[in-house]
């Protein structure tokens, strides 16, 4: 995950790093920080908990008061943090979101009826979401009783994801959503689109990159760095999930769950799902 100097280097903050994000407890007592020069490389979330942070942005000036939080977009910053006046420290927690865990989120969840034609905001204040303040309780008491636990990285990643629900499920979401859109690209989206609506149809892997406007190597390419996989072992992965969902459902006869999650030839369905969950289709039930 790229990450500006000032955030990997300073010793003023603790550190733990999941995959889908990395989260920072950011704690002082020394003097105000004024104007630090920043260059975001990553969209994070921020939570003042004591003191007041400044930022500079291209879209003019914003704070961030105590308990109010903000969404900063990648670009340009001029930082400035002063300390609470009442216990004269500065205490805030920060959380970087990957770009996978974006585009994912984006890509699943974005609402059908928003508006195309509104400009990205650099900074989203969020300064009456009070719902936010349970959420921030609880990534202190990760930073407090299990940072050294080896599970800590999986909490984070519940946590980063977490916090994306959040965030869409209230008012200002449509302003949410805006703001990550610039972070998919347009050829992300686009294989995105075309595997989340064609994984259960039967086709090569020319009609797939022709599909997404790329020669085969690039869709390949492209594939594996979106999802993790070469696309042949994604779609088989996904299309045994679909399969085995219809076989709870208990609707359907075999060679019907077979057709409908893609499998053209029964026996290679019953051999694959016997690969992947151990058991035949029809044991399953």
């Amino acid at each position: 995950m790229k990450f500006p100097d000032y955030f990997s280097k300073n010793p003023k903050f603790n550190v733990l790093e999941g995959r889908a994000g990395k989260v920072i407890e950011y704690f002082h007592q020394l003097d105000s920080v004024k104007d630090i020069l920043l260059n975001i490389e990553q969209l994070f979330f921020l939570y003042v908990i004591e003191g007041v942070v400044k930022l500079q942005s291209p879209e003019g000036i914003f704070y961030v008061t105590e308990g109010h939080s903000a969404i900063v977009n990648k670009g340009p910053y001029v930082m400035s943090e002063s300390l609470s006046g009442l216990n004269s420290q500065f205490k805030a927690y920060i959380v970087f979101l990957s770009e996978d865990v974006l585009e994912e989120f984006y890509m699943n969840h974005t609402p059908k009826d928003l508006e195309g034609d509104i400009e990205a905001k650099k900074v989203l204040l969020l300064e009456h979401a009070s719902f936010l303040k349970p959420f921030v309780n609880s990534i202190s008491l990760i930073f407090n009783e299990y940072s050294k636990s080896q599970n800590y990285k999986d909490l984070i990643d519940i946590k980063s994801k977490e916090l994306l629900h959040y965030l869409s499920l209230n008012d200002f979401q449509g302003k949410v959503y805006h703001m990550l859109k610039p972070v998919v690209s347009d050829e992300t989206y686009q294989i995105r689109q075309v595997v989340s609506k064609n994984y259960l149809n039967n086709l090569s892997m020319e009609e797939w990159a022709f599909l997404c406007h790329m020669s085969i190597s690039t869709f390949k390419r492209k594939f594996k760095h979106i999802y993790g996989e070469t696309p042949a072992r994604w779609i088989k992965d996904k299309r045994l999930e679909y399969a085995e969902k219809l076989l709870k459902n208990g609707k359907y006869k075999i060679h019907q769950v077979a057709n409908k999650s893609g499998f053209e030839n029964p026996a290679t369905f019953r051999n694959q799902f016997f690969k992947k969950y151990g058991v035949l289709p029809n044991e399953y039930r």
